[in-house]
């Protein structure tokens, strides 16, 4: 098992067209914490297989995964390695729940709040920091939630992409919420421009 375990820790660290496209609507202008991705990502669960050869272990019966502010929670979870012999190899996660008992995936933005979301399977793509939540998928910033088929999420832009195979998006918002963050990002600029102001005034022009 301690074998299993090593190998495992290397791994980890070496239709209708879109109806919707979101992009910092939930998550405004904010992207995922980068200092998770230089944690360690750790895998608790109640069993676990390893196909050492293969790069491909399975992990089964209240699965909990954590790197830095991430949470994922699952029935049971596959790790493994896109094109292990190629370049441009991907070491992915694929936690899978049930209608009944959802998948979980959760972070903490760079601006503080925490984003959480739901779907029968969720895909967490280590090497390019994206998450795809399939099947209920159910995405929620504060009040602000999405429905969909399927979100996908850039961690790094803070990009998402809700696309379904019938029907609509169903999306909702809280208007004050998103005053507030325009009061914010307002401040913030003004806070800016202050800061430089005094530098400014600091400097003296020298005559030739």
């Amino acid at each position: 098992m301690q074998l299993y375990n090593q190998r495992i820790l290397k791994m980890l660290t070496k239709n209708r067209l879109c109806l919707f496209i979101f992009m910092g609507f939930i998550c405004g202008a904010a992207s995922a914490l980068q200092s998770d991705f230089k944690e360690m990502i750790t895998i608790d669960s109640d069993k676990q297989f390893a196909d050492v050869d293969n790069d491909h272990v399975i992990f089964t019966d209240n699965v909990e995964i954590h790197q830095g502010t991430i949470y994922i929670k699952a029935s049971k979870v596959e790790v493994f390695r896109e094109n292990p012999n190629k370049k441009g190899q991907h070491t992915k996660l694929i936690a899978y729940g049930t209608k009944d008992n959802l998948a979980v995936y959760e972070q903490t933005m760079d601006d503080g709040e925490r984003i959480h979301a739901e779907g029968i399977t969720l895909s967490y793509d280590v090497s390019i920091k994206e998450i795809i939540v399939e099947g209920n998928a159910y995405v929620k910033k504060q009040d602000n939630t999405i429905r969909s088929d399927k979100v996908t999420y850039d961690m790094n832009k803070g990009h998402m992409v809700a696309t379904v195979k019938t029907g609509q998006v169903r999306t909702m918002l809280m208007p004050d919420q998103l005053e507030d963050k325009d009061k914010k990002k307002s401040k913030e600029n003004k806070d800016q421009k202050q800061m430089k102001e005094p530098e400014n005034k600091g400097q003296t022009k020298t005559k030739k």
